[in-house]
């Protein structure tokens, strides 16, 4: 096998193994157009972003790290109380809970965390 297909095939077989293990919605398992309800998420990120608008309402980026080694993802949440973010700086480790609310993405909790070391196991759950 020569040495450039290589990496083109652990990259399809990496893609390959991620589709096969994202969870089906809801929808397509009954037929019908149900959404699908789902609970509290909770991972680590990096703080991005703290923006509070002049309408009150404050909104958090986050930089997701994830286990699979996949290129990181940010995330915009609403927060919806203020005093949530109020001891928070960008750059910040953090442990966060969110969940989807009234149609957006809404922070529920979040917590200061040690960052996760090159080549060491990352603690995902505190």
């Amino acid at each position: 096998m020569s040495r450039t297909l290589r990496p083109a095939l652990l990259v399809a077989a990496l893609l390959a193994s991620v589709w096969l293990l994202m969870p089906v919605p809801a929808a397509a398992q009954t037929g019908t157009d149900a959404k699908p309800v789902a609970g509290p998420t909770a991972t680590r990120a990096q703080v991005r972003a703290i923006n509070r608008a002049a309408d009150g309402k404050t909104v958090i980026a986050l930089k997701v790290v994830t286990e699979a080694k996949l290129p990181f993802t940010t995330l915009t949440l609403l927060v919806p109380d203020p005093s949530l973010v109020r001891d928070f700086a960008v750059g910040d480790e953090v442990f966060f809970t969110a969940t989807r609310h009234a149609g957006q993405n809404s922070l529920l909790s979040l917590k200061k965390t040690a960052p996760c070391v090159r080549f060491q196991p990352c603690k995902q759950h505190e």
